[in-house]
């Protein structure tokens, strides 16, 4: 078999085909490549450049950055390289003013540009910063925000769309992805998470409102792109994180109830422009869900959490063909050494390459402090078996 390019290898995984081999993404943290490279990984083989547009008044002129990239030293394929990601704009525009508003000896309390306010950790580069307030706590405050919510404010589309970006998509040797805002990613973004699982219960009519609303503001605001593009958009991933180790954050019968009209609003758009393949991205056990995403028009979820008790293998016993999936490789073997890694590769890789629509990855990024020689290991390990 010729070999193929990195799209033709997606899409024929993702239709249950036998690829010349199977892709292997990963998405390692800086901190883990700054890591490695203090362990002996040579700059010079790593180190890429990248045009970046710079604006200054009005004038747009592009210049050279070095950037760090280690797919092609290891051999896999990014996962998600900004390169080959339509990017729409779903964030407030215009954005709210990010500005400091404490600083304290651990920490700094800013406000950024969703409305938030959080702090962040002082001389800590791996660490989720801590949220202490979100912008929408009444109808009022969602009325609001819904002004900077208009998805046919043409600042949401690059500068580069249309012709040339357009035909980039379709030339591309590389599968394109495009990233939507999730229906809970919604909610914990601008109530927190405790508030927004709250008001389902105490504040049911705001949170019809917010999930309808924006099941209508994400067809709109992508409408352009996608019927351009079509099927050369090979697969959207819609955020989420709605779950957690012991199960989804939100029950089946809310999701049901709000969640799932959204989801086939827009998985029924995507669908009528010939694009087929569309992930749920979350962490944690989703399996209670599972059956109300795939009936929502969902057919595929990432990262498959293998620390929360989900195993690919199953689920592809039980769900067959009808659901695709990216990841399921237990990070924590990457710590443990050679021997945990051949017992994962071989418990997940072989049986889920033999019945397709499976592409393996590290169940998330990779973390920071994973030695350099367990991390060789393991790709050489798993080349072997693509």
């Amino acid at each position: 078999m010729a070999e193929m390019t990195p799209r033709e290898r997606f899409r024929a995984t993702m239709k249950f085909e036998k690829p010349d081999r199977l892709p292997w993404y990963e998405w390692p943290y800086d901190e883990a490549v700054y890591f490695w490279i203090k362990q002996g990984l040579p700059l010079d083989e790593i180190r890429s450049y990248r045009q970046i547009p710079e604006v200054q008044g009005a004038l747009t002129y592009s210049t050279e950055r070095a950037m760090l990239d280690v797919s092609k030293y290891f051999g896999f394929e990014s996962f998600s390289p900004e390169d080959f990601t339509v990017i729409i704009d779903q964030s407030p525009i215009p954005r709210f003013y990010c500005k400091t508003l404490e600083e304290a000896e651990r920490y700094t309390l800013i406000r950024s540009v969703d409305g938030t306010k959080k702090k962040i950790t002082k001389g800590e580069t791996f660490s989720m910063p801590m949220w202490v307030d979100w912008p929408v706590k009444s109808i009022q405050d969602w009325n609001e925000l819904k002004k900077r919510l208009d998805p046919k404010d043409p600042r949401r589309y690059p500068k580069e769309w249309r012709d040339q970006l357009v035909e980039f998509c379709q030339e591309s040797k590389y599968p394109i992805v495009m990233w939507l805002n999730g229906f809970f990613m919604l909610g914990r973004t601008f109530m927190g998470t405790v508030q927004f699982l709250s008001a389902f219960y105490k504040d049911p009519a705001l949170l019809k409102d917010m999930t309808d609303f924006h099941a209508r503001f994400t067809v709109e605001c992508i409408r352009e792109a996608v019927e351009e593009l079509k099927s050369n958009i090979d697969y959207v991933a819609i955020g989420e994180d709605m779950a957690y180790k012991a199960g989804p954050h939100i029950s089946p019968t809310l999701f049901k109830q709000f969640m799932l009209p959204g989801y086939k609003k827009i998985t029924s758009f995507l669908r009528q422009n010939g694009i087929e393949n569309i992930f749920v991205d979350t962490d944690g056990d989703i399996r209670r869900l599972l059956p109300l995403m795939l009936e929502g028009g969902v057919n595929g979820i990432l990262p498959v959490e293998a620390a929360a008790g989900v195993n690919a293998v199953e689920l592809r016993k039980e769900y067959g063909r009808s659901l695709k999936m990216i990841g399921n490789i237990d990070k924590r073997v990457l710590f443990a050494g050679k021997t945990a890694i051949e017992k994962e590769v071989n418990a997940k890789v072989p049986a889920l390459k033999e019945a397709g629509g499976y592409i393996p990855m590290i169940d998330h990024v990779i973390p920071p402090g994973v030695p350099l020689e367990n991390f060789n290991y393991y790709a050489e390990y798993i080349k072997k078996l693509l």
